[in-house]
């Protein structure tokens, strides 16, 4: 697997050979891309996961249209349904991949839940075999709302396991690594589920401006932690890295408990960092699953034209 930045500049509309992977949901960032390119989509090329409650009247008539007159293949799945929504991507490219033609595969992941698209690279590795494939994960930027002191808070469920032990060992020193964002009272009340010995914060930013607004949002959080680390939105490999160096130093002498949070490129960087760490123990990811009875947890989030996040993950198992 070789990941490597994909910009906003390196983003073209798509054509016929590309295969575009996305989910529609309330966010109209979520079927931004899936406009600008209905020109070049058809029934082979294009896979589109709705939630299964999801309203029609969210989405605008005119795609909804669009979408049947062109019999773009469409299924279902609910938030939860993680491994669902992986296994109906790797059928969907199993079908297609025998094109010789196919140039990029394009997977839209601005509104899918962190259980569908942090563990699809590593199921693609494993489970398509034979085949180099060139995907192309984007996040079409947000606007979100002004008054940051009102966004509802999507509270917490549980914490699941993404990759590592279950259990972190007692016998050692433990780090715990935790993404910053918005919701100020679910990270607040994770720290009192976690009461972590040594914190560690990170969070991401695109402009000095967001970078003082979040600090700003999270101060008291930031006081209390042992280190932060600010992180640009916009270069996925940095993160990577940076992360990469966290791991490192954090698993020399003790254990690293990693929890995502933030905007969606940062946690698919923290989650991804947790795999390919080359470090066989004492990293542990957490996913926070967002507490579903909350019925004021949903921001409807406008995409912000042609701002588009990127990362560019080669998958070669040619002879695998």
């Amino acid at each position: 697997m070789t990941i490597n930045n994909f910009s906003t500049y390196q983003y073209a509309d798509l054509s016929e050979n590309d295969i575009l992977v996305c989910a529609l949901g309330y966010e109209c960032r979520s079927y931004y891309l899936l406009e600008k390119n209905l020109a070049t989509r058809n029934s082979s090329n294009t896979l589109i996961i709705n939630f299964d409650d999801l309203q029609k009247e969210c989405l605008p008539n005119s795609l909804l249209c669009e979408i049947d007159a062109l019999a773009l293949k469409t299924e279902i799945c609910s938030y939860s349904q993680g491994e669902k929504f992986q296994d109906n991507v790797i059928a969907f490219l199993n079908e297609v991949v025998e094109s010789e033609t196919i140039r990029k595969i394009y997977i839209d992941y601005s509104a899918m839940p962190r259980n569908w698209y942090c563990a699809l690279p590593g199921r693609i590795e494993n489970e398509i075999h034979n085949r180099c494939l060139d995907l192309v994960f984007l996040y079409v930027a947000g606007i979100y709302p002004e008054k940051y002191e009102s966004y509802p808070t999507a509270g917490i469920d549980r914490l699941k396991l993404f990759s590592g032990g279950a259990l972190p060992r007692i016998d050692s020193e433990r780090t715990h690594l935790i993404a910053l964002s918005y919701d100020t009272r679910r990270t607040q009340s994770l720290l009192s589920m976690l009461e972590p010995e040594f914190l560690i914060v990170c969070y991401a930013y695109d402009t000095p401006e967001k970078k003082a607004e979040i600090e700003d949002v999270n101060s008291d959080i930031i006081r209390r932690a042992s280190a932060s680390v600010a992180l640009p939105i916009n270069d996925f490999v940095y993160i990577l890295q940076k992360m990469n160096e966290i791991i490192i130093e954090q698993t020399r002498e003790g254990q690293i408990i990693i929890i995502p949070d933030g905007p969606k490129p940062l946690i698919f960087a923290m989650s991804l960092s947790s795999v390919l760490a080359d470090i066989d123990d004492d990293i542990t990811c957490l996913h926070i699953n967002r507490n579903e009875l909350l019925a004021d947890n949903k921001v409807k989030v406008l995409a912000r034209e042609n701002e588009i996040y990127g990362v560019k993950i080669l998958i070669d198992n040619i002879g695998n």
